[in-house]
């Protein structure tokens, strides 16, 4: 209680040109490990912890041909919720300066936080005229808008991921590209959600692997 634990890895991809004339542009890949133990004071162990990563820096310099440095600094903004009644006004002392009126409103509050995840898999294929893949040396992929819909019991999502891949052909070794937007749909039982609710919905790429 009052700490937070925040370990994980930063995955990188450094594109760099050689010397070598018939296949210049390569790719290095690689991991930094990290493990930072954060005081949140009023944090509890039942509370939901949202973590929300951002990089502020990310620098690389060679020290040699055959070795080089990669820092980063990392910003991490935490927020810890809990459920809990909390009192509010009831009434006041009848007095003749005051007055006081009554009125039945409807409040909003929250009725489920949880975490879930689904995996998206696509088969790309190389269309004619591009050459056959040698070696894929850099990908991206970037989550596009999503649509969020409420039903009972279900929370359905859709959207579209923007996959860019640079590779080189197996003829030649030249550099070439493949651009795909790659549509997804999923819908993920909540048995306590109801189709009149109000979603506040936060949906994060996580890892990804391209073979």
């Amino acid at each position: 209680n009052g700490k937070v634990l925040l370990n994980g890895k930063l995955l990188f991809h450094l594109l760099y040109i050689s010397n070598n004339v018939k296949n210049p542009v390569h790719c290095i890949r690689g991991e930094l490990p990290f493990e930072e133990l954060v005081n949140m004071d009023e944090a509890k162990l039942e509370d939901c912890l949202e973590v929300q990563c951002t990089i502020e820096d990310l620098s690389s310099e060679f020290i040699n041909s055959r070795k080089l440095n990669v820092r980063s600094i990392l910003n991490f903004r935490l927020a810890a919720r809990e459920l809990y009644d909390e009192n509010v006004v009831v009434g006041v002392k009848e007095e003749d300066h005051l007055c006081m009126k009554k009125e039945t409103i409807h409040l909003t509050q929250l009725a489920v936080c949880q975490k879930d995840q689904f995996r998206v898999k696509e088969e790309l294929y190389v269309s004619a005229g591009r050459p056959d893949i040698g070696e894929i040396i850099y990908e991206e992929a970037v989550l596009g808008e999503q649509d969020i819909r409420v039903m009972d019991g279900r929370l359905g999502i859709k959207g579209d991921v923007s996959l860019c891949i640079l590779y080189l052909s197996a003829e030649d070794g030249s550099l070439c590209c493949i651009e795909k937007q790659i549509p997804f749909s999923e819908e993920l039982e909540i048995s306590q959600i109801k189709e009149n609710m109000i979603p506040c919905v936060v949906v994060k790429q996580g890892s990804r692997e391209t073979q």
